[in-house]
């Protein structure tokens, strides 16, 4: 079963991890600039930490890792394990936690 939690407009609205594609909403009616904030692999404690990054209101962004080709590319490994759970969590720059997913 997924699961996708927020406290903000910004949320983890899927992740897909055979195809290595986690993507991010906007579902508030305002751009944020994502710099600082960290997109986590629970499992393995990968981390991708945005740089000057601004999601508009309203649109989804892709952050795809090994093979895969997003909007951000967070690096040529494999990250999200496929073979057993491996929540997403995505934090400010001050690390509250702002979204999690899982499935």
């Amino acid at each position: 079963m997924e699961t996708a939690t927020s406290n903000t407009g910004i949320v983890i609205s899927d992740i897909d991890k055979v195809g290595e594609i986690v993507t991010i909403k906007n579902t508030s009616g305002v751009d944020v600039n994502l710099e600082g904030w960290t997109l986590v692999s629970v499992t393995g404690d990968q981390r991708y930490t945005f740089g000057d990054f601004v999601i508009k209101a309203g649109a989804s962004i892709t952050i795809a890792s090994g093979k895969s080709e997003g909007d951000i590319k967070w690096c040529a490994a494999n990250i999200w394990n496929n073979s057993g759970d491996d929540f997403g969590v995505l934090m400010d720059d001050k690390g509250s936690v702002f979204s999690s997913f899982e499935d």
